[in-house]
């Protein structure tokens, strides 16, 4: 009997722990993909021109907030990053401040590829396989943006 009492209080922590982890989870999901759908439902495309649509210093660091709010989670990073380069906003300007920062290569390829511009996104996949050849996740999501193509190497 004690071994079966053990191996329930494990299941029970386990299950504790991963609802407080999904819990911590869900608020910046919630945050990010609310801002993503601010962005999309109250910004017009020359609003977003007219604010990030440039290379000024001014415009890397508003940059810099709406990608600091959202990037509690990449996936909502990812969204605002989509729903503001939709929205006509320059992010070659971050890589160009910051071109060592290879996440700003990938979050532009994803929203590249969210916009159907496979060839852009796979340029973008292609120079982050130069900078690092092995990195399995980087191949993939190069291998599916072809996909979408329906191009195959």
């Amino acid at each position: 009997m004690p071994i079966l009492t053990q191996v329930l209080g494990a299941i029970a922590d386990s299950l504790r722990m991963a609802f407080f982890m999904f819990w911590e989870t869900l608020w910046p999901l919630i945050f990010g993909f609310g801002l993503s759908g601010a962005v999309q439902a109250f910004v017009s495309r020359s609003q977003m021109q007219r604010m990030m649509g440039d290379r000024r210093p001014k415009t890397l660091g508003l940059a810099a907030v709406f990608g600091a709010a959202s990037s509690s989670c990449s996936y909502a990073a990812s969204a605002m990053a989509k729903s503001l380069f939709a929205k006509g906003a320059d992010f070659t300007t971050a890589i160009e401040k910051a071109p060592n920062d290879l996440q700003n290569y990938t979050r532009r390829a994803f929203a590249y590829r969210g916009m159907k511009n496979y060839a852009a996104a796979i340029g973008d996949y292609t120079f982050l396989l130069e900078k690092n050849p092995n990195d399995a996740d980087t191949m993939t999501k190069r291998g599916y943006t072809y996909s979408l193509m329906t191009e195959y190497e």
